[in-house]
């Protein structure tokens, strides 16, 4: 065994080889069996005292010693240290034990407290700040959510609007549709779409000048017939005293339905055939009239039904 005192070797000490056996209690101060005697007791002081699982080198010794007693360069073998001053003074005592810091430890504890309480404050802002920063990206993402959140209620709003738009249009469509109807199962049996068959108007479109052209040829020629009586000699009177350059594109066939022929032609007849004329002109601009267009129209007004 080597003893040393202030890092210098004082001496060797031959004992015999053992190993320290477990399941024992370890006394320090006193010998176990001496618990009770005050004659027996350690008075000195003891400061870091440390019991390490192997044998530490005289250059290890002597730093230890030069580093003072309020180092702790012993923490180089912590892996080996297998009784530690710090857990000594956690156990139970007996007798007179005062715990002490020598003065010249004092103000180097006091300045390795602060030095702790200053990493723990850095460690704390360190964090405070990677909290704030990740708070702040999470700010940036709930506000850039809320903005696409507010463009997609805006959109929803655009198209609730359309959609009542077009709601309110397709019920004024339906309005439309059904005084269509009305007056299609009235009319029906009294428009002649064999006109468009002629050479005149087979596979031409339809464009808004002829169908003003087509609208205003019954004004004057309906305005002739009120109060008269339509024969077929009538009719083809008129057609024979029609001058006008309108004369051969009116359907003159349409006078031989049951609903002018042979009976008085009235006003309301005069406004029912213009009236007609003009809500069917206006429909065909744009229509292109071939063969299969007519027999499809004849179709229609024929199974045209309430």
């Amino acid at each position: 065994m080597r003893y040393y005192a202030d890092g210098a070797l004082l001496g060797t000490l031959q004992t015999p080889g053992s190993t320290i056996p477990t399941g024992h209690s370890f006394t320090l101060g006193n010998g176990d069996s001496y618990l009770t005697r005050s004659d027996h007791a350690f008075g000195g002081e003891m400061l870091q005292l440390n019991v390490y699982a192997k044998e530490l080198s005289g250059e290890e010794i002597k730093r230890m010693a030069d580093a003072g007693m309020c180092s702790t360069i012993e923490d180089e073998n912590e892996d080996v240290r297998v009784l530690k001053w710090e857990d000594m003074l956690k156990k139970s005592r007996t007798g007179t034990v005062t715990e002490f810091i020598p003065d010249q430890c004092g103000k180097e504890a006091e300045l390795l407290a602060t030095k702790h309480l200053l990493a723990e404050c850095q460690q704390s802002l360190e964090e405070s700040e990677q909290t704030l920063e990740e708070t702040i990206k999470e700010k940036e993402v709930i506000e850039q959510t809320l903005n696409q959140t507010q463009t997609k209620l805006n959109s929803t709003e655009l198209q609730l609007e359309n959609v009542s738009t077009n709601l309110n249009r397709t019920a004024d469509n339906l309005q439309t549709a059904l005084k269509q109807l009305e007056q299609c199962n009235q009319t029906s049996q009294s428009w002649d779409w064999d006109l468009f068959s002629q050479d005149t108007y087979v596979n031409t479109t339809i464009s808004l000048e002829v169908a003003e052209r087509l609208r205003s040829s019954w004004d004057n020629i309906a305005e002739m017939m009120i109060g008269f009586t339509i024969t077929d000699q009538f009719i083809t009177f008129l057609k024979h005293i029609d001058t006008d350059e309108c004369s051969e594109q009116r359907p003159w066939t349409m006078l031989y339905t049951k609903r002018y022929l042979n009976k008085v032609f009235t006003r309301e007849d005069a406004n029912s055939l213009i009236t007609m004329w003009d809500g069917i002109s206006g429909s065909l601009v744009g229509v292109k009239m071939t063969r299969e267009t007519v027999e499809l129209l004849k179709y229609i007004t024929k199974n045209c039904t309430v």
